[in-house]
């Protein structure tokens, strides 16, 4: 990549303190719409399968992983959005620090971490798409294709990135709609239908476990790490934090309302899902779709079940929408302090860099053609989890 030589030997625009970053109008982003971008940008009902396998000892290590790490974290993002209001989030805050160049690469590890996280999304959500059909053996057929995955995936991704180009706001209010309701009302229904389905008196697939887990297990460390992980990207909101009427006051609020639902909608969530399916038949992909079949189902209502996910599938490309932009902002920071060429600099009329965005595309839609690559959908979704998280956890430690 290239260095703007002037600035950089200059010293013109180095610091985080004299970028000039470009943001939307202020109190454009209300403490409400704030606290469901954070939602949306978190909660993922994508993750619920693979926790579901280890039963009761999950909500174990929601509730241990909110109060260590999540709380603490939220905090540490909350007081340096609100003490650093000027745009630039997760680069100007590390460039406070430890200098610019820090700053720079903690912006790289977090743009790497979503540019690779985003394939495994938008397999989700081609997956969702396909369980919208019927009967569920088709859908099953369907989501395991390999080309229509990697159609609907660039199809998802790129009408996100051209609505993001219509500007924050256009972003925003899909992001603020994708995750009502496609995450939040949907989270909410799978909750109900969950506890009405074991006050019925149904058929309960949970295993009988402690709640404790076995800490001398290994695979009960593999678990904490993953939930650890399920609630990162606090800090990725934080990049609007100038677009706020009141950011000192709002965006804690903000924080506090999004972990109350984030915690309670992955414990309660999972749970529901290691109800209604044996651990043995839970598949990463599909599981909470055929989790939704079979809880509708059991009342007489099947095709609710594809209503669900549609629903779903809107709300992947909420969250889609929700992060197509963060980390691009924090790019343009660090271009706007001199250390990438020029050309990463501008912003359209709508004060979205779309040079960067379409960079941003080209990598996710390259990656996204590991689902041809590797044998199957389920292991390409695990490997760029997997790799997302890595990256992601240091990133993590230099906040």
């Amino acid at each position: 990549m290239g260095i703007d030589s002037t600035n950089a030997s200059s010293g013109e625009n180095t610091h985080p303190e004299r970028a000039k970053i470009k943001s939307t109008a202020k109190g454009t982003i209300t403490m409400w719409a704030m606290a469901i971008l954070i939602i949306t940008s978190i909660l993922s009902l994508r993750g619920l399968p693979s926790e579901a396998k280890f039963g009761v000892q999950s909500i174990f290590y929601y509730i241990f992983a909110a109060v260590v790490f999540l709380l603490p974290f939220s905090l540490v993002c909350a007081e340096l959005a609100s003490t650093y209001t000027k745009s630039g989030g997760l680069y100007r805050w590390v460039s406070e620090a430890f200098g610019p160049r820090w700053g720079w690469t903690a912006m790289f590890l977090e743009w790497m971490t979503i540019i690779i996280w985003f394939p495994t999304v938008l397999m989700f959500g081609a997956a969702s798409l396909a369980y919208i059909f019927w009967p569920e053996s088709f859908d099953q057929q369907l989501a395991s294709n390999k080309i229509y995955t990697l159609v609907i995936a660039f199809i998802l991704y790129w009408g996100a990135t051209f609505n993001t180009f219509r500007g924050t706001r256009s972003a925003n209010r899909l992001s603020t709609y994708g995750g009502l309701f496609g995450t939040i009302i949907p989270t909410v229904i799978l909750i109900v239908l969950g506890i009405v389905y074991f006050a019925s008196g149904k058929t309960i697939e949970l295993s009988d476990e402690s709640f404790f887990p076995d800490f001398g297990n290994l695979s009960t460390i593999v678990l904490a790490a993953s939930i650890f992980l399920f609630y990162g990207g606090m800090e990725i909101q934080a990049v609007h934090i100038n677009d706020m009427k009141n950011p000192a006051r709002d965006f804690p609020k903000a924080i506090f309302l999004a972990i109350a639902v984030i915690v309670i909608g992955y414990a309660l969530g999972t749970l529901v899902i290691g109800i209604v399916i044996p651990t043995e038949n839970i598949d990463l992909l599909q599981a909470l779709l055929v989790a939704y079949n079979k809880l509708w189902d059991s009342f007489g209502l099947s095709w609710l079940g594809n209503i669900m996910a549609a629903f779903i599938m809107f709300g992947v490309l909420g969250q889609v929408s929700a992060l197509v932009n963060g980390p691009s902002v924090g790019v343009m920071a660090v271009a706007q302090s001199g250390y990438l060429p020029r050309s990463l600099q501008s912003v359209n009329k709508n004060g979205l860099n779309q040079n960067i965005l379409y960079i941003s595309g080209a990598v996710v839609s390259l990656l996204s053609l590991v689902i041809i690559v590797l044998p199957t959908v389920e292991s390409a979704y695990q490997i760029m989890s997997q790799l997302a998280t890595i990256i992601y956890l240091v990133m993590v430690l230099i906040i």
